[in-house]
């Protein structure tokens, strides 16, 4: 996957217009994910993964107030999610459509394979917070990189 914060700059550009629009309201936001990707919306959380499986994305809903939890947990819900030996970088803060966005990339492992992650926080101004993590095959997401640079302009508050 090329590095989030790349994507995340072009969360300065208008959103396209493609696929399935989801409206998340326990996030507070919506946005466009492919209609050639697997999505599944369960409660708080949505799932989607490329069409060749080798990109996957969560999209969590939580309140403001629960995140800073939430974040002390980070480490135990990677595990949960089989997502091993993370190791993060340095937590970049920038803006999408005029809404606060804290990001880190790092990698890991998952069933004993090399992944890259990309954690992102998105933050409207409606006490919601929309929690990214997404992860590849260590260098498969290159190819799926316009893709995910769409998801991530996509996202505007309700």
């Amino acid at each position: 996957m090329r590095t989030l914060m790349l994507c995340l700059a072009a969360l300065f550009v208008a959103g396209p217009a493609f696929a399935k629009e989801i409206e998340h309201p326990e996030a507070g936001v919506q946005y466009h994910l492919p209609d050639a990707w697997k999505t599944e919306m369960q409660g708080p959380m949505v799932s989607t993964i490329s069409p060749d499986e080798t990109v996957f994305a969560i999209f969590l809903g939580v309140d403001q107030p629960a995140l800073e939890a939430m974040m002390d947990e980070l480490d135990g819900m990677l595990d949960e999610m089989g997502i091993k030996n993370f190791q993060g970088g340095e937590p970049q803060e920038g803006k999408a459509n005029g809404m606060p966005v804290f990001a880190a990339e790092g990698t890991g492992t998952m069933e004993g394979q090399a992944i890259e992650v990309g954690l992102a926080i998105v933050v409207p101004p409606n006490g919601k917070a929309l929690v990214l993590i997404g992860f590849s095959e260590k260098g498969a997401g290159k190819k799926h990189d316009a893709a995910i640079t769409k998801i991530l302009t996509s996202i505007k508050a309700l």
